[in-house]
């Protein structure tokens, strides 16, 4: 078959010209033609694969940390006995957490200089002599730091690790397209620390390397509709930063593995000796993290300049280049009317590996996002869609429960022996977690593994206490601490693997106070104390006791029929743990 041409592009072949001359001419033409097509073709696939080769996992520096919750540690900061401190305590245990070290126990707190008398500084070396005493084998253990005076955990641990390692790995794949592979391998650069984040940049200003150099938001541009990262007046302060997406550090929840945290931890300290005016942990860490976005960009115009130098002419020819549109934009280090650049020092390594949760799947902040906020049961549609109209929601995600929540075993069902048809166990174990009330995002859909019940404004603070009664657990928090302190393995102590042989029988929690190494929960959470976290006028705990009976209504098969589980057996029905 001969090649058509259009008529600008017929060939002139003289008709004096002999037929085996024309077939010649012809044949030469179509293999010009031929060999263009595939050499141009060549060099598109070629230099398309070099834009993003595929590298094993081991460079992708993805799943370096301990990724089963049996390695990891719980750290909880707290100076005092307080509800607040048990309410999370409690919520953690109930959850399968570890049994938490208390760090800073019994020091007293009283500069003026600093926020909050000076705790929020003092968490920096608390945590740090907690991470400098583990061994070589525990650097890669993970580790959990939660405030522990307005903290709950709502969701159980294996979760919270595997969301935790979700996020790492796809912040990395971002990592190796911003700045390159070859940077990336070259100086390790990867996310292991997450930090939880918020929608204003506190504390600082505009003009702070935190405020300004950070990466911009991950939520969908149009998280809240057309009214996305703009300012909303009511006339009250409701709505300050309602409608912006998160994207700044919020201390108050961090996990990452334990060397990892020391190094960071080790430069905040650092940091606070050298200007001890500084009075906020979180203006530390966030300060930490800007720098590192900083330099991080700098990495990237440098690995953008380097590579546009070295491109050959071919890519230019058929429009492959990998020149962008960044060059063309003013540089990172270039003078700027507001922003102040920080000063980098040669051969010093400003990355800590630290990356931020931004759709708070590990927790919740309620600071400036109490209004997104709501407790909502999935299997209540009618409720659910009352909550967004209450909350003027006008562009929610889902109103069906997140799959990985989904999956995991049902809220109760660590209460799988044979219970009386009369106890709470009986009427409960077969609820799933879209029968349960959850504390949800209801614009973007996600349940939060822990609650951070930071909100302040208009006494918000408060809501520890009122919303108390909503969370799944609370009616039943007794059985469920007593069934699941009687786990056959369970350990007192960082990372479930701690044997201490002074270790008190019982209940007892694990602090930093050389005076006091074991406290015992009846000791931290007086009677008083349990009566609110308890809520069942039963008195203080006692590891074994059972429910008194009661007759709790409807027959299991009802239960069940209402349910709208029916058609198996029980063992069917109970999910594998």
């Amino acid at each position: 078959m001969d090649f058509w041409f259009p008529r600008k592009m017929q060939l002139n072949i003289p008709v004096w010209m002999e037929g085996p001359q024309r077939v010649l001419q012809w044949t030469r033409f179509r293999r010009h033609v031929l060999i263009g097509v595939i050499f141009a073709t060549f060099v598109l696939i070629f230099f398309a694969t070099q834009h993003s080769p595929v590298l094993p996992d081991v460079i992708r520096g993805e799943g370096k940390a301990a990724s089963s919750p049996n390695l990891l540690h719980l750290l909880v900061p707290a100076n005092r006995r307080e509800q607040h401190l048990c309410k999370n305590i409690l919520s953690s245990t109930i959850n399968g957490y570890p049994i938490p070290v208390i760090i800073n126990w019994g020091k007293v707190f009283n500069n003026t200089r600093f926020h909050n008398a000076g705790s929020h500084i003092a968490k920096i070396r608390g945590f740090l002599d907690y991470l400098e005493a583990l061994d070589a084998s525990q650097q890669n253990d993970l580790v959990l730091l939660v405030d522990g005076y307005d903290t709950w955990f709502q969701l159980d641990s294996t979760l919270l690790v595997s969301r935790y390692n979700a996020i790492n790995a796809a912040a990395n794949k971002r990592i190796r397209s911003d700045v390159g592979d070859q940077i990336t391998v070259s100086r390790n650069i990867r996310q292991t620390i997450i930090f939880s984040s918020q929608k204003k940049c506190w504390p600082g200003k505009s003009s702070d390397v935190w405020c300004w150099a950070i990466p911009p938001a991950q939520l969908p541009e149009d998280t809240y509709g057309p009214d996305t990262d703009t300012d909303i007046d009511d006339g009250s302060e409701s709505y300050v930063f309602a409608r912006y997406r998160q994207r700044y550090l919020n201390s108050g929840i961090v996990m990452g593995p334990a060397g990892d945290l020391r190094k960071m931890f080790e430069r905040a300290e650092e940091m606070s000796e050298a200007d001890e005016t500084r009075g906020s942990d979180q203006g530390i860490f966030a300060e930490i993290f800007g720098i590192q976005e900083f330099q991080r960009t700098l990495l990237k115009e440098q690995w953008q300049l380097k590579r546009s130098e070295s491109e050959p002419w071919w890519r230019r020819l058929f429009g492959v280049s990998h020149t962008t549109e960044g060059l063309k934009q003013a540089s990172v280090q270039d003078r700027h009317p507001t922003h102040r650049n920080p000063i980098l020092h040669d051969g010093k390594d400003y990355d800590f590996g630290i990356g931020l949760d931004y759709f708070s799947e590990l927790g919740q902040p309620t600071v400036f996002s109490d209004l997104d906020m709501d407790w909502i049961t999935y299997k209540d549609t009618e409720g659910i869609h009352a909550a967004w109209e209450k909350g003027n929601v006008s562009n929610p995600r889902s109103d069906v429960i997140q799959a990985d929540l989904a999956t995991r075993p049902w809220p109760f069902s660590i209460l799988n022996s044979p219970f009386p048809a009369n106890t709470a166990s009986h009427r409960n174990k077969f609820a799933t977690w879209e029968d349960v009330q959850l504390f949800t995002n209801m614009w973007t859909g996600v349940t939060p593994v822990v609650i951070h019940h930071n909100a302040h404004r208009d006494g918000l603070k408060s809501n520890r206490d009122t919303m108390w009664k909503e969370i799944w657990f609370q009616p039943y928090a007794r059985e469920l601490l007593s069934t699941r302190l009687r786990e056959s393995g369970r350990k007192s102590g960082a990372g479930n693997r701690l044997q201490v042989a002074d270790r008190p029988a019982g209940f007892a929690l694990r602090t930093d106070e050389s005076s006091t190494p074991w406290i015992e929960w009846n000791d931290l959470c007086d009677e008083g104390i349990q009566e609110e976290v308890f809520r069942d006028g039963k008195g203080v705990f006692v590891l074994g006791e059972q429910e008194d009976e009661h007759d709790y209504g409807a027959s299991e098969e009802e239960q069940l029929r209402q349910m709208g589980i029916g058609g198996s057996s029980e063992d069917e029905m109970l999910p594998h743990r």
